[in-house]
């Protein structure tokens, strides 16, 4: 090997390197570009097709757990107490019950819940997230005096898809009212 093909070969690896960083990037880059994209973005058909699959799916969860709910009502959150994941200790929420759909008759509401939230662009995944917020409005399921369900009753109501009266016709319609 004389010397000019030593100095070329010495070099060559040191050049090449961030062409090959590069396209390591742009490669990632464009894996992970077509599987991410936001919630609702998709092609008119596709997001169609896709609604009517989440709420087809949305309805047999509002049915499925309509059936199991030992209560299910609407109400307003008048105190709050948060969970304390470290400590290991439940939270407790009291609302002031609007409506029974299911259950005993009761003015208030005083209940053991732990937070569970799924964020997804897919409603019928997040289904049984169990959130409060100071005075808001919800519909909450219950079971064995826990909460099992919390989905928003009012303005932030998040799903498109479901609205809250067809839930409680959904709820109805189990109960045979």
């Amino acid at each position: 090997m004389n010397k000019m093909d030593t100095r070329a070969f010495a070099c060559t690896p040191a050049a090449g390197a961030p062409t090959i960083a590069l396209a390591a990037i742009v490669l990632l880059l464009a894996a992970f570009s077509m599987q991410a994209t936001a919630c609702g973005t998709l092609p008119s058909e596709q997001q169609q097709q896709q609604d009517a699959e989440q709420l087809q799916r949305l309805r047999a969860l509002t049915t499925d757990m309509a059936r199991s709910a030992d209560a299910i009502f609407v109400g307003s959150v008048t105190a709050l107490q948060r969970p304390d994941r470290a400590a290991r200790r439940s939270g407790e929420v009291s609302l002031a019950v609007a409506r029974t759909l299911k259950g005993p008759q009761a003015r208030e509401q005083t209940l053991a819940w732990d937070d569970h939230f799924i964020y997804s662009c897919n409603p019928a995944e997040s289904f049984d997230n169990v959130g409060f917020r100071d005075a808001g409005t919800y519909i909450v399921y219950i079971k064995n005096a826990r909460v099992i369900r919390s989905a928003a009753a009012d303005a932030l109501r998040d799903s498109a898809l479901l609205s809250l009266a067809d839930e409680i016709s959904l709820i109805a319609a189990q109960e045979g009212k």
